[in-house]
């Protein structure tokens, strides 16, 4: 059968705003569809900066019998009005099947879902294994005749408009005859089939669901990053300043209770799972070979950060000839200065870490799990492991005075950091018990270098405009200090890192302005 996964656009219209990341899970379900025997279509909606009507025309140009919506990936977040009018307006176009997933939390789905008609199902969780799932459910095999194919040349990409596709074949549809999406979801409820499929949320479904989740992360295959063309996506300065090819290494958060936290994508979910040193050091050897990838960023949540984890990849990287560099995240109470030197042996260039505030109450009502202390000493030891250090920082949270956010920019000055993020904390649903302790705007923000979803204004900052001011007053004390831009100067080598440097002073202007 033909599957169009499309990742959504992240507005209504066209905006001139555009990806920071590739869509790491979209990539992951193509490759396991693929290998499962059925054409699949991709298309970017978000780096096409297509809006509803032209991303809705792009997932039934190829008469496709299944439809899935892909509104939040890896460090990407679509409002869900926009999603319900996607999955309206491909309904309108053509009678086809809707389903949303790679999304973690229930409670978000379940509101969409009932909000939106045109959607048939939401699959709550892991797509690799609910996809394929439904779609056996729903009696449809993968395509029979023909050779079969393996590897990276079951897929042929190219196709206009960026999307790519598999040799077309006559489709089979799902569900013969027409079907409204309702009647479908009244269908799938009584259908013993359906009841099999992990993860599945039907709209006013009663019965708890529990997300899929793939317990055995090297089972998986390599993502399909043939269908995707990594060149396009924006290469930001505090993660390298240069091309990366995205990696996971672990799924899930093993804290996982940051008050702040509302990361929707199912690859942030409370089940933290990690792969073998093998599997990860295949795939980076594969990326090598066949991408001529020379730098990888891991999008893990958190880096798995045992010394025995990092030494094993080190020597399989070694076994296969691999030498790349690659750079992570991790928490500050999670590294230790023998882990941090293994990282460094094994490629790694620089460590992120979460550090989010300057002020030890903040970091209680946030839940954040360590003080201000354990976030010092990582940053230290990991300067004296020869490593870059960022760290990121948000204002916004509920509670927070203006005071508390100026202690924020004093410590991010005191720690020897190469990079510095301030961001606004952005919620993708309503933080409940806490609304009120300020205002909550409804309208998501869009902005390009900051997370996006909907602002709180703690009642310290009274409006929206000055509690940006506040971040833009952190980038200026930070990033404008004489020793820093002459200890950055310092470090140029060449020609290419110092225009790695001027996008990053590009990139810093932007985010000062508050675009």
């Amino acid at each position: 059968m033909i599957v169009a996964l499309l990742a959504s656009p992240i507005s209504a219209e066209t905006v001139p705003v555009f990806p920071r990341h590739p869509p790491l899970l979209l990539a992951g379900l193509a490759a396991v569809l693929g290998e499962s025997g059925h054409r699949v279509v991709v298309c970017d909606a978000f780096l096409e900066r297509l809006g509803v009507e032209a991303a809705a025309r792009k997932a039934i140009a190829p008469s496709p019998d299944l439809v899935v919506l892909m509104p939040n990936d890896v460090a990407r977040e679509t409002p869900p009005d926009v999603t319900a009018a996607l999955a309206g307006r491909i309904r309108e176009l053509a009678d086809v099947p809707v389903v949303v997933a790679g999304i973690g939390d229930v409670r978000f789905l379940s509101r969409l879902l009932d909000s939106c008609p045109a959607l048939d199902a939401a699959l709550v969780g892991d797509p690799e294994i609910s996809v394929p799932a439904y779609i056996r459910a729903c009696g449809q095999s993968a395509p029979r005749g023909g050779e079969p194919r393996g590897g990276r040349s079951r897929f042929a990409s190219g196709a206009a408009g960026g999307a790519a596709a598999n040799a077309p074949v006559p489709p089979a549809p799902l569900h013969a005859g027409s079907c409204p999406a309702a009647e479908r979801k009244s269908e799938q409820a009584g259908s013993s089939a359906h009841s099999g499929v992990p993860g599945l949320l039907l709209g006013g479904s009663p019965a708890p669901v529990r997300p899929a989740v793939v317990r055995d992360l090297d089972s998986l295959p390599e993502p399909a990053w043939d269908l995707v063309d990594l060149r396009r996506y924006v290469v930001l300065p505090h993660r390298g300043g240069r091309a990366s090819h995205p990696i996971l290494a672990s799924r899930g958060c093993w804290w996982s209770r940051c008050a702040f936290c509302q990361d929707l994508a199912c690859v942030k979910s409370p089940d933290y799972r990690v792969r073998s040193p093998q599997s990860v050091a295949r795939e980076m050897a594969g990326a090598v070979r066949e991408k001529g990838a020379e730098h990888f960023l891991f999008h893990d949540a958190v880096f798995p950060t045992r010394k025995e984890w990092v030494e094993e990849l080190e020597g399989r990287l070694s076994d296969l000839g691999v030498r790349a560099s690659w750079f992570c995240m991790a928490r500050a109470d999670a590294v230790k200065p023998d882990v941090l030197a293994a990282m460094k042996r094994c490629g790694a260039t620089g460590v992120a870490y979460g550090l989010e505030s300057g002020s030890e109450e903040m970091l209680r009502r946030m839940n954040k799990g360590h003080d201000l202390a354990a976030g010092e000493a990582a940053v230290r030891w990991t300067k004296e492991a020869g490593l870059d250090a960022v760290a990121t920082f948000i204002f916004g949270f509920p509670g927070e005075t203006v005071e508390m956010a100026r202690q924020t920019v004093e410590h991010s000055l005191r720690l020897p950091l190469d990079i510095a993020q301030f961001l606004l904390v952005k919620w993708h649903q309503v933080p409940e018990g806490m609304l009120s302790e300020g205002d909550l705007v409804e309208d998501w923000d869009l902005s390009q270098f900051d997370y996006r979803g909907m602002v709180f204004v703690p009642r310290a900052y009274r409006t929206v405009g000055n509690l940006k001011l506040m971040r833009s007053y952190a980038y200026a004390r930070f990033y404008l200090r004489p020793a820093f831009l002459a200890r950055t100067l310092a470090r140029v080598r060449s020609a290419e890192e110092l225009r790695r440097y001027v996008r990053g002073g590009m990139t810093l202007i932007s985010a000062m302005l508050n675009r």
